[in-house]
């Protein structure tokens, strides 16, 4: 269609304008339409909308051509121009066709090219009059500036999902006051040059799409940016000037989104659904918005209100500062600072790294909020944490382990109330945790506790502003209308006051010889001496039994469900009596014995006994071997372990006394016991034709009752059961005590006495001792 020459489809005085179709094969290298005309479709003067041009070939040559879709009443109409490959270049512009695209123009046999050239001098005075569409099979080029006024938009695309590029070598600009938008659509587009235009701008990503704008590239846009494609990388910055309501800059359908530089606009979201988002600059908005399965923060930065969402994980590698924020994600991985307005986490598992912290500004307030799994926050910290704001929120359960956190609820604000930590959840610190908060407890929903157990080598400690630090038992501290309960138990077992704690394998043990006291006394004498013992002994369990009444009906309950427990698994698995702490220190003793005379390492004192024993002539002679060995349980707790035992020398012996005793305990009708013995406690044997007298009675009534005079309530009874006689005239091991020391509840500890072999006629030890606090056992 040479110079000169019309088609004209234009519309009359009502109507759209028609369609005028230029095209020739898009595949034979032959194929060459060159259009110089003019092509007219235009809408009618007094209503009606643009009509539509096409222009198409393997080869075009529109140099001159002149095309009006215009529509004075209404929507202007489109030119197509529909080529193989495009380049948009200054006639000035030498040798520019020669590099098109990814692989260049394509010369046939006869030397003819497939590559269809644009000046931007004829594509600028079309946008003035019409919206252009330049679609190429596989690449556009634009490699001369493009700069055009007035409201018409231009979109340049290829078709191909495979081989599809455009690249935008040079600026493309809509001069000042302008408002046409510019669309790019294709599997690959890369922007190493400036563009801003007076509308918006939009990328379309096809088939496996990617999206590059280099360190050389910009957009800025008075409209809307959308960019759309599997992999964005944004290397130069990105703005939108738009201040509507809705996203300004938005990016979607990705799976890879890298931010390497700033984003700009009223409001920025990033979608990657199931891929990553990472982010190395600032987004500089009122409000973000980021969703990804990932999201990672990699380099410092600022960012305006945020909004974070991972499927997967949420990872602060570098310091951030932001706005309000929250972060929902199952797991959080914090590794750097973060600072700003504030801040709620949503999550199930916070990994704080060494150097995480977060300090906001006057007012922020820091939450642990409720996840979108239900469940416990649990703070994994890999050194000790401090958290600072103006106020802490704890709206959900939270619960770490071994560090110390520190809540400072105490940044200045000026003229507002509600500074402090606010405990609207339970806290639990395990394995020696420590909790510091700062100043005071903010107003906080219901009445909620907090519990930390450790063991008494590396204790939990409670600490509240400026007070002395809680390490063991219940404290209330009142906050308006409800109370925030300190729980901590410090003592390594499960099952203590303090709400939580290590295993039962880190129960301290030791294993000691009962105490006793070197007596020679006759029968007589161990009665009296045993019926003034059970007088006092009864006298200061009265004074404790007076004191325990005034316990509150909740502690008395869990310290008698407590001993109720201990008691029932040591009669359940031993035959032992049962201690209560503090066991007095073994002294080493030796025990010997001549014909017709007796010597006992106990403090023989009973109610009443009888006794009848036949001798035979011999000596007995008794040694005590100790050993003792030092033991860590996993608690960290030092243990010392004693164990004596005693061996005596083979005897000529035609019998072993024979010994009955009856003990009862006047403090208690119900613990009255009898037990048999083969044998004296010292173990004494002579020959029965020599016998005159027969010894002592074993002991089995209290041995040791000591009190601190602290306060009536303070005591400890021990009750004893002699040990198992030699039975046979051969050396044997005597029996071995094993005591163990276990606290059930603040100021309460039970101690198990274990003998092996078990004796017959054992004794449980039925007293316990006071701790010299009246509201604690």
């Amino acid at each position: 269609i040479a110079s000169g020459a019309r088609l004209d489809a234009s519309a009359l005085t009502r109507g759209d304008g028609g369609e005028i179709l230029v095209f020739t094969s898009l595949t034979n290298p032959l194929a060459f339409t060159q259009v110089a005309g003019s092509l007219i479709a235009r809408g009618g003067t007094q209503g009606g909308n643009g009509g539509f041009v096409e222009t198409s070939g393997y080869r075009l040559d529109v140099t001159g051509i002149s095309v009006n879709t215009l529509a004075p009443k209404g929507r202007s109409g489109l030119w197509l121009l529909d080529p193989n490959d495009i380049e948009i270049k200054s006639v000035d512009d030498d040798g520019g066709s020669s590099v098109i695209g990814v692989g260049g123009c394509a010369i046939s046999a006869l030397g003819l090219t497939n590559c269809t050239t644009i000046s931007v001098v004829d594509l600028s005075n079309q946008l003035a009059t019409t919206d252009m569409t330049i679609e190429a099979a596989k690449t556009i080029t634009v490699s001369s500036s493009l700069l055009w006024g007035g409201s018409h938009a231009l979109t340049l695309g290829t078709t191909s999902t495979t081989e599809g590029a455009i690249t935008i070598n040079k600026s493309i600009r809509t001069d000042e006051g302008g408002t046409g938008g510019l669309t790019l659509r294709s599997r690959s587009i890369t922007v190493s040059a400036a563009i801003n235009v007076g509308g918006g701008f939009s990328t379309t990503g096809m088939g496996s799409s990617t999206l590059t704008i280099g360190t050389g590239g910009s957009i800025i846009a008075s409209g809307k940016v959308s960019l759309d494609a599997q992999t964005v990388n944004i290397f130069g910055s990105v703005r939108s000037t738009d201040d509507t309501e809705g996203t300004s800059v938005g990016i979607s359908n990705a799976t890879t989104v890298n931010i390497n530089s700033e984003l700009t606009g009223n409001t920025i979201s990033v979608s990657a659904p199931g891929g990553a988002i990472n982010v190395r600059s600032s987004l500089v908005s009122a409000n973000n918005t980021l969703s990804a399965a990932n999201v990672t923060f990699l380099a410092t930065g600022t960012a305006g209100a945020l909004n974070v969402t991972a499927t997967s994980a949420i990872n602060l590698n570098e310091n951030y500062s932001a706005g309000a924020t929250v972060f929902d994600a199952p797991i959080v991985n914090w590794s750097a600072g973060w600072s700003g307005a504030s801040t709620e986490l949503r999550t199930n598992r916070v990994n704080w790294g060494t150097a995480g912290a977060y300090t906001g500004a006057g007012g922020a307030i820091f939450t642990v909020g409720v996840p979108a799994v239900p469940g416990t926050t649990t703070f994994n910290l890999a050194a000790d944490l401090t958290l600072q704001a103006f106020r802490i929120d704890i709206n959900n359960p939270l619960a770490w382990s071994t560090r110390q956190l520190n809540l400072y609820g105490n940044q200045a604000f000026d003229g507002v109330e509600g500074q402090g930590v606010a405990v609207s959840a339970s806290l639990t610190g395990t394995n020696s945790a420590k909790l510091v908060i700062a100043n005071t407890f903010a107003a906080g929903g219901g009445s909620q506790t907090i519990s930390l157990s450790g063991t008494p080598a590396n204790q939990s400690i409670f600490t509240l502003g400026a007070g002395a630090p809680q390490t063991e038992g219940t404290v209330k501290y009142p906050v308006g209308v409800t109370n925030k309960t300190v729980e901590i138990d410090n003592s390594g077992i499960v099952g203590g006051g303090g709400g939580g704690g290590s295993s039962s394998s880190d129960t301290p043990v030791t294993i000691v010889t009962p105490a006793a006291t070197t007596t020679s006394t006759t029968a007589a004498a161990a009665a009296a001496k045993a019926a003034a013992d059970a007088a006092a002994a009864k006298a200061i369990a009265d004074a404790a039994a007076a004191k325990a009444a005034t316990l509150d009906t909740t502690t008395k309950v869990v310290v008698e469900q407590a001993i109720t427990q201990a008691v029932a698994t040591v009669v359940a698995s031993t035959s032992a009596a049962v201690f209560v702490a503090p066991a007095p220190a073994p002294p080493a003793t030796t025990t010997t014995s001549s014909a017709n005379s007796t010597t006992s390492t106990s403090s023989a004192s009973t109610s009443s006994s009888t006794s009848t024993t036949t001798t035979a002539t011999t000596t007995t002679t008794t040694t005590a071997t100790t050993t003792t060995a030092a033991t860590t349980g996993t608690s960290g707790a030092g243990q010392s372990t004693t164990v004596t035992q005693e061996f005596v020398e083979p005897l000529s012996v035609t019998t072993l006394s024979s010994t009955t005793s009856t003990v009862s305990d006047p403090g208690d009708t119900s613990a009255a016991t009898t037990s048999t013995n083969t044998g004296p406690a010292s173990q004494t044997a002579t020959p029965a034709s020599t016998a005159t007298s027969a010894p002592a009675a074993p002991a089995l009534t209290p041995v040791a009752v000591s009190k601190d005079g602290a306060d009536a309530g303070d005591f400890t009874l021990q009750t004893v059961k002699p040990p198992a006689p030699v039975t046979a005239a051969k050396q044997e091991a005597r029996p071995t005590e094993r005591v163990t020391t276990k606290p059930v509840a603040p100021g309460i500890a039970l101690q198990a006495t274990q003998k092996t072999p078990t004796p017959s006629g054992s004794v449980l030890g039925r007293e316990i001792s006071g701790s010299g606090n009246s509201s604690n056992w």
